[in-house]
């Protein structure tokens, strides 16, 4: 199951929406069913050069899947902004494959946050990785999630 979270800053007027984990339809098939129509794929990457890329090495290098996969918090450690990118990791005969994404405001390399260390609640980690950020706006650690707009989805 994903779970959308409405992030703020209590100092300033920041505020993003982020979406984490996956849905009922996540399935690797699914997501890797590249001779349906509109592979599921489309929707969850938007980089039209990471899903050929993707598709090539399913294709011709037969990648497969491999360990978690779903959307995380990236974050951006130029500007500090935070992200909701779909994670994939990909193993195949000659290497791996994990998509590369970019800051929509500096352009710099994303790093993913990882959700799934530690202990606690899912929602727990989730409150706290948040809070222990600082505002990419003011810069204070004054993020935190909105419980009332929390949602699940599926």
């Amino acid at each position: 199951m994903g779970i959308g979270l409405a992030v703020f800053c209590r100092e300033c007027d920041y505020s993003r929406h982020i979406e984490l984990g996956v849905g009922m339809r996540y399935a690797p098939e699914n997501i890797l069913d590249f001779e349906s129509g509109k592979p599921m794929l489309w929707t969850l990457i938007r980089s039209r050069k990471t899903v050929e890329q993707i598709k090539a090495l399913v294709e011709e290098e037969r990648a497969v899947m491999a360990g978690r996969y779903g959307h995380y918090i990236y974050r951006c450690p130029e500007c500090g902004e935070l992200h909701s990118r779909f994670f994939i990791h990909l193993d195949y005969s000659g290497g791996s494959f994990e998509p590369v994404y970019r800051c929509g405001r500096c352009r710099s390399t994303l790093s993913r946050v990882d959700h799934f260390s530690g202990e606690g609640f899912f929602e727990e980690r989730i409150a706290g990785i948040i809070a222990s950020l600082p505002c990419p706006k003011c810069g204070r650690r004054s993020l935190q999630i909105d419980d009332a707009v929390t949602i699940m989805w599926d």
